[in-house]
């Protein structure tokens, strides 16, 4: 029987709200450090790693059932990259507040449609179990 972790769809959103959890981890961080004298802001890979992936066809197969076979979509995680590049203040601090809210505002409205997504695939799999009641 097909468990719901064995889903494709089901993992590539669970990873991707994971990410969103990250990301908002990270942006946080950033923001409560924007006076901290030489803090280099970081930010998170995720959607640029998955896009490669998908393209290269490099995610690992594994069997599901000796019939099928299902990609491992759950072993791509987000990665924190640290900006050491720039500096935007004289204490060499180099986070940019505007773009910080910015992406926290952009990674809210992310994680509310992944939330929808994972609602919706529920309620579908809660359609077919309760036989269309």
């Amino acid at each position: 029987m097909n468990n719901i972790t064995d889903n494709n769809t089901y993992n590539l959103i669970k990873s991707a709200l994971g990410a969103t959890n990250v990301r908002q981890s990270v942006i946080s961080n950033n923001i409560s450090n924007v006076n901290t004298s030489n803090f280099k802001a970081s930010k998170v890979e995720f959607e640029d790693t998955l896009k490669n992936v998908l393209d290269q066809n490099s995610i690992s197969m594994r069997y599901t059932n000796e019939k099928h076979m299902g990609m491992a979509l759950n072993d791509i995680q987000p990665e924190i990259i640290k900006d050491d590049t720039t500096e935007i203040k004289l204490n060499g601090n180099n986070v940019d507040m505007e773009k910080e809210m910015v992406d926290m505002a952009a990674n809210q409205i992310l994680y509310n449609s992944l939330v929808q997504q994972a609602n919706k695939k529920l309620s579908n799999l809660s359609y077919v179990i309760s036989g269309g009641r």
